[in-house]
């Protein structure tokens, strides 16, 4: 096996440990000592290729992320027409999102270790960016008039976030999921009856 293959194995192997214990037991009492045990890894090896616990920790919030956004634009892609892309991008956000781990590691602990800045610069890298391509998608195709793609994605990306609170703070069920997609498909279907009403 070559070094660099060697090198990526071990640092997925040590994102995936993180990501079990960032998510069971939280940042603050996932400890490197536990994390190395986990893995079989040495300290000196996790310090190699992860400067520390906080490097490590952004690169899981990283790849649960980059895997949201990919589920997004699977689902996104199917569709038929610009607005259904961006529902059906909604809910697969939702579903992803309304994971445990999601909350816990993303929406909880991430703002609080990373800082705000950092987290919405990934944010805005993943999430955010998708919902600016797929408004810029269907207001270049007639489907929607927004007067600011930037500022209507991050208001989209604050009702989705809100939307898995508001899962969190019940029973997360799918019940309350479909409600809450429901009302993100009014929120977007009144977008698009803009560019049908000029």
């Amino acid at each position: 096996m070559r070094q660099q293959d060697r090198s990526n194995a071990t640092q997925s192997t040590l994102i995936a440990a993180g990501r079990r214990e960032f998510a069971e037991n939280g940042y603050a009492a996932t400890s490197t000592p536990a994390l190395a045990k986990a893995t079989g890894i040495s300290r000196g090896a996790l310090y190699h290729h992860y400067e520390d616990k906080k490097a490590l920790f952004r690169a899981v919030v990283e790849t649960i992320q980059t895997e949201v956004l990919n589920a997004i634009e699977e689902r996104a892609v199917a569709a038929n027409d610009p607005v259904e892309g961006l529902k059906l991008g909604s809910r697969a956000f939702l579903e992803e999102a309304s994971k445990a781990e999601f909350v816990r590691i993303v929406m909880m602990d991430g703002p609080a270790v990373l800082g705000f800045n950092d987290w919405r610069a990934i944010e805005r890298k993943t999430g955010i960016q998708s919902l600016v391509e797929g408004l810029q998608y269907a207001v270049e195709n007639g489907a929607m008039k927004v007067p600011s793609v930037e500022i209507m994605a991050a208001l989209l990306s604050g009702a989705l976030n809100e939307g898995i609170m508001t899962l969190f703070a019940g029973d997360n069920d799918a019940a309350t999921l479909e409600s809450v997609y429901e009302n993100i498909c009014t929120l977007i279907d009144g977008l698009a009856s803009q560019a049908q009403a000029s």
